[in-house]
């Protein structure tokens, strides 16, 4: 339908105009939720990937005092029997 300046619209044509605003709003309200609930998904993996990684760091900081360990008493045995 073409649209006429609002004071020339007709009841029905006013009723009609506002009947598919009122879809196209709920069309658009449900894509707002839908991008909502992704935002709230991608928030909570990225969430779980740093809770991983501070897990692995943890680890890693872990293997790295044992390593250190390692070398000192191995620098320890080599010197008492170079001495």
């Amino acid at each position: 339908m073409a649209r006429k300046p609002s004071a020339v619209l007709t009841a029905a044509e006013k009723k009609d105009l506002l009947r598919a605003a009122k879809v196209e709003l709920r069309e658009a309200k449900a894509a707002a939720g839908e991008v909502a609930k992704r935002v709230k998904e991608v928030a909570k993996a990225r969430k779980e990937v740093v809770k991983q990684w501070a897990a692995e760091d943890k680890a890693f900081d872990k293997e790295a005092v044992v390593a250190a360990k390692n070398v000192a008493a191995l620098e320890e045995k080599v010197a008492g029997l170079a001495a």
